[in-house]
């Protein structure tokens, strides 16, 4: 919640169950415009990745968490593009799992993506999207 109050976020508020049980509910999601996200015309980067919001729980030797990817839409149009989120082990960089996420983004907005993992074992992994990455711990039991 802190890092929705640093990006100014006007209303925030902890969900039981996260932000996929809230739109499951069918409760709106909104996202306000933020104008000084944009970038002037003739710039070739339409969006960014601001932020990597990790929320765990664990069961027995695993751990299930959810990522959300906080990106702002840099232009004054509609963007949309593939962002790939990579995991990966860092003990064992061959263990490593990739998933896209389809952000279809409003004109000059942040928007809020979530992904969900189950089970990862335990260990030290990197997730990263775009230039933003986050490393997290997972514990044994």
């Amino acid at each position: 919640m802190n890092m929705m109050n640093v990006l100014e976020f006007a209303e925030v508020y902890n969900m039981l169950g996260g932000i996929i049980a809230w739109q499951a509910a069918g409760y709106p999601v909104t996202t306000p415009p933020i104008p000084p996200t944009t970038v002037p015309g003739g710039s070739e980067e339409e969006y960014k990745v601001l932020e990597i919001v990790l929320k765990e729980t664990a069961f027995g030797e695993r751990q299930a968490f959810e990522i959300f990817i906080i990106v702002a839409n840099l232009t004054d149009n509609p963007v949309s593009r593939e962002i790939p989120v990579t995991i990966t082990q860092l003990e064992n960089p061959e263990i490593v799992t990739v998933y896209i996420v389809n952000a279809a983004m409003d004109p000059a907005g942040t928007h809020l993506f979530a992904i969900e993992e189950a089970g990862l074992p335990a260990g030290n992994y990197e997730i990263t999207a775009d230039d933003v990455s986050q490393d997290i711990f997972i514990g044994a039991g």
